[in-house]
């Protein structure tokens, strides 16, 4: 007995047989509704019920209904498999062109940092040769004048330094707890980034592998994006893909904020 309610309990969860109920209830919900809340006796209500429904209705549309639904199920789903695949083949299509931006972007800005260093590093060569050229001039007054004259322009070169320093200092001084968290997170992230998406109709923050949702968890999400504009405003985040979903913190920041933060 088991078996055998097992075996219907089966056969009745099969696509098919929904599929024939609901065209059933379509069909037939008036006579149902009748049979069920007509006043009057059992008779009276079947008689009501056999003058609202036919043959064709009980059994021939439905099972048609059915039928027809289950042998197109299989290709609808191919068919909104193909048109999906589509429309995630251009997402991903356009997501590709954004990192190649990125590297490409990310590339250069590695470069200019060699060659930032590098000169940085010529510089020091050549003051040490101005320096030596210097100690052999035998005229000891155009020796002296030199000197001084070279000590002025260094003086000179390091108070703009200073006062670039004291300019960064202070932006750093007006950074919000949350935009001094979302600098944290982004220098010790893997790639250095923190990007703005849409997929979907869904807006989210992707920072270091993780996903900030704006519809799973709104006020995160809006205060990351309220810190990057805000970062961006004061020069301390670079728009990478210039459309405003790829930054990267500032090449001239990134030492003070580590050591500040």
């Amino acid at each position: 007995m088991k078996d055998l309610l097992d075996a219907i309990n089966t056969r009745v969860k099969e696509p098919y047989w929904g599929f024939f109920l609901l065209s059933f209830l379509a069909f037939n919900w008036r006579a149902l509704f009748l049979l069920c809340f007509t006043n009057g006796t059992a008779q009276a209500r079947l008689d009501i019920f056999d003058l609202n429904t036919s043959f064709t209705n009980l059994f021939v549309y439905p099972i048609l209904v059915a039928l027809t639904i289950t042998l197109l199920t299989p290709w609808l789903k191919v068919l909104f498999g193909r048109i999906s695949r589509s429309a995630y083949e251009q997402l991903n299509s356009q997501e590709l062109v954004r990192e190649h931006k990125y590297l490409a972007e990310k590339n250069k800005l590695e470069k200019e940092r060699a060659i930032e260093l590098g000169n940085k590093e010529k510089e020091l060569i050549e003051q040490a040769k101005r320096d030596e050229d210097i100690d052999k001039i035998e005229d000891e007054k155009l020796k002296e004048s030199l000197k001084r004259e070279i000590d002025q322009l260094r003086k000179n070169r390091n108070e703009l330094v200073h006062n670039n320093s004291n300019f960064e200092h202070k932006i750093l001084k007006s950074l919000s707890t949350y935009e001094k968290q979302l600098i944290k997170e982004i220098n010790q992230s893997k790639d250095g980034c923190i990007q703005k998406k849409r997929v979907n109709g869904q807006n989210f923050v992707l920072l270091n592998g993780k996903q900030i949702n704006e519809s799973d968890n709104a006020p995160t999400y809006f205060r990351y994006v309220d810190s990057i504009t805000s970062l961006v405003k004061k020069g301390l985040l670079k728009d990478l893909s210039s459309e405003g979903k790829l930054f990267e913190l500032m090449p001239n920041f990134n030492n003070i904020l580590e050591e500040q933060l």
